[in-house]
């Protein structure tokens, strides 16, 4: 198991985080990109300025929901899933962006997020994000653009959770073998015994936390948006997909469960922020199909 300090670490290091930040990563950003939502067409360069705040607005708000569901202070949910929410945006947005360069002009979509958005949208049964999200990763494998963070598995196994949870079988859409081993093939092994799976999910714990203190961002890149590195999703995740799938439901005894943030919420959270509603009418208005 964990150290059982790690979520008391995690939490000081958020609250710094976020006490340092606020005008920089949120106010400003927020304010500047208000001001291009208004306007009646973006230029390139106006396109990419958005793309950067809001990955800067995104990641300040699912800092800020963290924090407010650590402290159990109402409303942490919503805005971590808002901060979801504009995550997903973002990466869809980039993608987009990426597929309309000349072929020989486009450089990888490095998208290891989008796994990180998936593996949420599915813990919180967010149908319309994990939709969007499992189809442009497809399309980005496909097309050769996915960038990804290749080392542990952890992209594939999220795919195969999504095509269980849609009623598919699982099916390989083209990632590469992991570098380092599969860390999350043994959810397949031991799936059909809730009690092996129970206790695979405790060493899914532990990967998570290895991944996340780990000193190089290749590898921290996979949970590396606070709190992430606390927060367990993909085992949320695999607990939802197996009671929508009418099977019995794995425990998990370790120290990130003792933590609110395992306790997600059934429904995704209403949002009161319209701000992913309005940058999403705002990039289909730019891109064809988005």
């Amino acid at each position: 198991m964990a150290n059982p300090k790690i979520v008391e670490r995690s939490t000081k290091e958020l609250r710094e985080w976020l006490a340092t930040n606020d005008n920089f990563l949120y106010k400003t950003p927020r304010r500047e990109l208000e001001v291009l939502l208004q306007k009646d067409r973006l230029d390139d360069k106006e396109l990419v300025a958005a793309s950067i705040m809001l990955g800067s607005i995104s990641g300040w708000v699912i800092g800020k929901g963290g924090l407010a569901i650590l402290d159990r202070r109402p409303g942490g949910w919503e805005e971590l899933h808002l901060g979801m929410d504009l995550l997903s945006l973002e990466l869809r947005w980039n993608y987009f962006d990426t597929m309309r360069r000349p072929k020989d002009n486009r450089l990888s979509w490095i998208a290891a997020d989008s796994a990180l958005a998936l593996t949420h949208a599915i813990a919180v049964g967010d149908k319309e994000n994990a939709n969007e999200l499992a189809d442009v990763m497809t399309q980005a494998v496909s097309h050769g653009v996915y960038g990804s963070y290749t080392q542990c598995g952890f992209e594939p196994f999220v795919i195969n959770l999504f095509q269980l949870a849609r009623g598919d079988a699982r099916r390989n859409i083209g990632f590469k073998p992991a570098e380092f081993g599969d860390r999350y093939q043994r959810v397949w092994t031991h799936w059909d015994s809730v009690d092996e799976l129970s206790k695979e999910c405790a060493k899914l714990c532990d990967t998570h936390v290895t991944i996340a203190s780990v000193d190089d961002e290749a590898w921290y890149g996979q949970f590396g948006i606070m709190p992430f590195e606390i927060y367990p999703v993909e085992v949320l995740a695999i607990q939802r997909v197996r009671k929508k799938l009418g099977h019995d439901v794995p425990t998990c005894e370790h120290d990130l469960f003792k933590s609110p943030l395992a306790e997600a919420p059934t429904e995704p959270p209403r949002l009161s922020d319209d701000l992913s509603v309005r940058v999403r009418q705002r990039l289909r208005k730019e891109y064809e199909g988005f």
